[in-house]
């Protein structure tokens, strides 16, 4: 591959990565739904316009991948929002969808020793590991939880959900912990400063 351009370098990289994940790539001039049971479509025609790479899995979109320069690093909520207006408008009606969720989520697990070759387990079973999957909303969430810990056989502490409201109250109480502990050497030292 002589004299690709960046674009094109960063094409066959993803290309690469998907099919190691287990995914069947195709162009979108030659859709074949069929061919797997998670398709991989490149510059697929969404409603904003073409998106890099569309998710299918059993006919049903999944998601959305936008590649960037890594030189976006910083300014990766460009793309977020791009990626929001794909979400918003063309995968709403999908992605909530219990069926897909289980979809998704299945296909997820039996990728496993594709997708992470080094996590075998002594008794043939793979670790997990620590892995986000964002939701549109708090009953989304929900789902999508009960969902994996049915499709993993695993209690409770196998999946947790965190929200924003979590995120911040646990900022919270470690903000205060660390007030808690910087109030005893303040009142310390105040008692010092009045007694000299």
């Amino acid at each position: 591959m002589v004299n690709q351009n960046p674009e094109q370098r960063a094409r066959d990289a993803i290309d690469g990565l998907l099919q190691q994940a287990g995914w069947v790539v195709q162009d979108k001039k030659k859709i074949n739904f069929s061919a797997s049971l998670g398709v991989a479509v490149r510059e697929y025609q969404t409603d904003e316009g073409p998106a890099d790479y569309v998710l299918f899995v059993n006919k049903q979109v999944v998601g959305v991948i936008e590649a960037k320069p890594e030189t976006w690093g910083e300014r990766i909520t460009t793309v977020e929002d791009q990626s929001q207006d794909y979400s918003a408008k063309q995968l709403d009606r999908d992605i909530v969808n219990p069926d897909q969720i289980r979809t998704v989520i299945r296909t997820f697990k039996e990728s496993l020793p594709t997708i992470f070759p080094g996590r075998l387990r002594k008794d043939d079973t793979y670790e997990v590991p620590k892995t986000l999957i964002f939701a549109k909303t708090d009953s989304h969430a929900d789902d999508i939880i009960q969902t994996v810990r049915e499709e993993f056989g695993e209690s409770n502490q196998f999946c947790k959900k965190v929200t924003y409201r979590v995120a911040r109250i646990q900022a919270e109480k470690i903000a205060l912990s660390a007030k808690a502990k910087k109030t005893p050497a303040k009142r310390a030292r105040k008692a010092k400063e009045v007694s000299n």
